[in-house]
């Protein structure tokens, strides 16, 4: 019996889709602020849950200081650098902090408090590079700036 619904709700879908469809987004339209503000307010929610879950994962708190205080300034590291190249794996935060959860750190990740992460990079010189500076077009020369440096 439900199987012969389901092939019946199935049909009507595929013989109706764009009338459905047209409905359907009419409706969101007339209520499009209330539909953005609640979905934007369901999403923020649910990265939050997922983020909180990810870094539970990893032990909650940070490995260095063992601070755990405020979670948002929580921050997953990869321990052996190689960030950038890691999270092309994956198609959006959502889907690198499911995989965390469901895999746990493996020895790649950890979790750092914002300052602890800092201060690795910094010892570990993982900061991304600067950008390239230009010479200034009109800066004065050294000499001219130093006089003692003019007279050698």
């Amino acid at each position: 019996m439900e199987n012969d619904r389901r092939a019946s709700n199935k049909r009507y879908y595929t013989k109706n889709c764009q009338k459905l469809n047209a409905r359907n987004l009419a409706i969101k339209r007339q209520n499009w602020d209330a539909y953005l503000s609640i979905n934007k307010e369901q999403s923020r929610r649910l990265y939050a849950e997922l983020r909180k879950k990810a870094i539970a994962a990893l032990g909650g708190c940070c490995v260095r200081c063992e601070y755990s205080a405020d979670i948002r300034a929580l921050q997953i590291d990869h321990i052996a650098g190689g960030g950038k190249k890691d999270r092309l794996k994956f198609s959006s935060q959502w889907s690198f902090h499911k995989h965390i959860i469901e895999n746990g750190g493996q020895d790649r990740y950890q979790c750092l408090c914002a300052n602890c992460n800092a201060i690795k990079r910094m010892e570990l010189m993982e900061h991304p590079p600067g950008r390239k500076r230009k010479p200034a077009v009109n800066q004065p020369k050294k000499s001219a700036m130093c006089p003692v440096l003019a007279h050698d």
